[in-house]
């Protein structure tokens, strides 16, 4: 008996990279109304910069308007201007591609 020759179906892989992203400064005590320049670095897992992305601020796990791209060696900045008294929790994020 004789077979023909045959092929899987395709598949598709996706891989990605580590990263990391650094944030200053992490405790911020100012006034309402007040704005606070955040900054930091988004970073491949050999510390190598990544340019191009977007950094957004999350203050309280919500999404702000305020966001920044990374510049060529992967550096960012952003200011956000606190409208409300009271204690918050901030943090940034890179949300991938």
């Amino acid at each position: 008996m004789s077979f023909a020759p045959a092929e899987s179906q395709k598949g598709a892989a996706i891989i990605t990279e580590s990263t990391t992203l650094t944030l200053q400064p992490l405790t911020v005590n100012v006034l309402k109304g007040a704005s606070t320049i955040f900054t930091g670095k988004l970073s491949n897992a050999t510390g190598t910069g990544i340019s191009g992305k977007k950094i957004h601020l999350f203050v309280n796990d919500v999404d702000t308007p305020d966001e920044a791209t990374t510049d060529a060696s992967g550096n960012y900045s952003l200011t956000h201007v606190w409208t409300a008294s009271g204690t918050f929790n901030y943090q940034v994020k890179y949300a991938g591609d």
